[in-house]
């Protein structure tokens, strides 16, 4: 609901600036002045959004519907290789794990809510995430979400935002995110991700 708000925005800000700048060229000589109508078309035209704020390094944050989280420690870093699955199960391997430390762990092993990111390959810079590439998981408390719409999977998009030797940056905005067991009572919603997990 938010985004197609803020399209709607978008919209009625091109076309007030479209006013604007007509009435300011109407002059004579520039009757053949096509630049409002090329800003309108290019703010218009415009779908890409925002990217989330960069996080720290070894953490990661969350906007799961309106509610945004922010786990602060990093489990696992761990790239596989597209190129050479495992061959029992076909597997790439590669794990992102980010969330909550556990206080009463001695190893502060990870309690929901945590994001996890399975098989995923950290040469590839655009991601597929979901039922057909990268699966990614949100844990709650009440359950988990996956990418999808009624309980049936789905897919998204991940881009990479920085790939060094030292840090993965991958960012996945407004995916769909749907309840992973039948019985669970989760509600459909989306969700968008920024992880920076430290190599």
């Amino acid at each position: 609901m938010k985004t197609s708000d803020k399209r709607i925005r978008y919209v009625l800000a091109a076309g007030f600036l479209a006013i604007v700048f007509n009435v300011i060229n109407c002059s004579e000589n520039k009757k053949e002045d096509l630049l409002p109508l090329a800003l309108v078309f290019a703010l218009t035209g415009s779908n890409t959004l925002a990217d989330l704020p960069q996080p720290v390094d070894g953490t990661a944050t969350v906007r799961l519907g309106e509610d945004n989280l922010v786990f602060t420690k990093q489990f696992e870093c761990e790239s596989g290789n597209i190129n050479n699955p495992d061959p029992n199960n076909g597997l790439i391997g590669g794990f992102i794990t980010v969330g909550t430390p556990d206080p009463n762990d001695p190893n502060g092993f990870p309690i929901v809510p945590m994001l996890m990111i399975h098989n995923i390959d950290f040469s590839i810079d655009t991601q597929t995430l979901g039922d057909n590439g990268v699966a990614v998981n949100v844990d709650m408390a009440q359950g988990s979400y996956g990418i999808g719409t009624n309980f049936t999977p789905g897919n998204c998009v991940g881009t990479v935002k920085e790939n060094s030797a030292t840090v993965f940056d991958l960012q996945a905005i407004d995916c769909p995110a749907t309840r992973q067991t039948p019985q669970s009572t989760l509600p459909d919603t989306t969700f968008s991700f920024r992880v920076r997990c430290t190599k």
